[in-house]
């Protein structure tokens, strides 16, 4: 009987600490109100070789999709 005792007291206390135990609140930061985006660079061509076109491509390869072929002469404005 002495050494349930000192179980029973024993798991009693662990029983409670565990219950009682709690976590710290994990909280959001605010996010900035103005947009994310930020304009690096722009960037201005004007198409003009021995073709009198160029292809513009969805992607930077010669196997691409073809967008469109822009006429000699044409400027485009490209923003970054």
């Amino acid at each position: 009987m002495k050494m349930k005792l000192p179980m029973v007291i024993a798991l009693a206390v662990c029983t409670v600490s565990i219950c009682d135990a709690s976590a710290g609140t994990i909280s959001m930061p605010a996010l900035p109100a103005g947009s994310m985006g930020l304009t690096v660079a722009d960037q201005e061509m004007t198409v003009s070789n021995s073709y009198g076109y160029a292809n513009l491509r969805q992607k930077p390869s010669t196997s691409a999709k073809l967008v469109d072929r822009l006429p000699e002469g044409t400027v485009r404005r490209q923003s970054f």
